[in-house]
């Protein structure tokens, strides 16, 4: 049997505990704690979550993004629920999983780490912010950015997320949560269109 190959998101998709930590360090850095929940709006986050302090991190001189570029980023952070399981089921299945992620300086080694403990069946991790150009029969992602760029035939499975959108995704696709279990996964990515 050929298997095929589930290209899958790290940030935001498999793991939204670092999201939470670059908070933690924002307020660290500022010294001002803020809910962002209340600030958004509507309930939709800005996936640029600086943006929140950007008056502050401008005064004190700080690049927002110097938290991505820590080597031990992903020492402590878990894995969202149901996700292990779900990728799991696929790659039983007859699914190579294949982490395709974007970078910020030197965490590369700190994300595989993280990925390699909790998902030690995977088949490899891509590195690159041009998703489009990684081979693959699907993507699961959180970004429509990403989902929309991929090549035709390829399916799209949006991780649900709060976050804000620069892109409108338009090509088929499935909104998906992990709570949902793969039975809903496999089918959708199993069906002949």
């Amino acid at each position: 049997m050929n298997r095929k190959t589930l290209l899958v998101d790290c940030d935001g998709t498999v793991c939204d505990g670092i999201l939470n930590k670059w908070v933690l360090w924002l307020q660290e850095q500022t010294g001002v704690e803020k809910d962002i929940s209340k600030l958004s709006g509507y309930g939709i986050i800005n996936y640029d979550l600086a943006s929140y302090w950007k008056e502050e991190l401008t005064e004190e001189g700080i690049d927002p993004f110097n938290f991505w570029r820590r080597k031990d980023i992903y020492e402590d952070v878990l894995p969202c629920p149901w996700s292990q399981d779900v990728l799991y089921y696929m790659w039983d299945a007859g699914w190579d999983i294949v982490f395709v992620t974007h970078i910020k300086g030197s965490h590369f080694h700190s994300k595989h780490r993280f990925l390699k403990q909790h998902f030690p069946w995977l088949t490899g991790v891509v590195a690159t912010k041009e998703k489009f150009l990684v081979r693959g029969d699907a993507l699961i992602d959180d970004r429509n950015e990403h989902l929309a760029s991929m090549l035709e035939g390829v399916k799209c499975i949006q991780r649900i997320t709060p976050f804000s959108q620069s892109v409108e995704l338009t090509k088929e696709h499935l909104k998906y949560n992990w709570t949902m279990g793969a039975n809903i996964l496999y089918e959708y990515l199993e069906r002949k269109d």
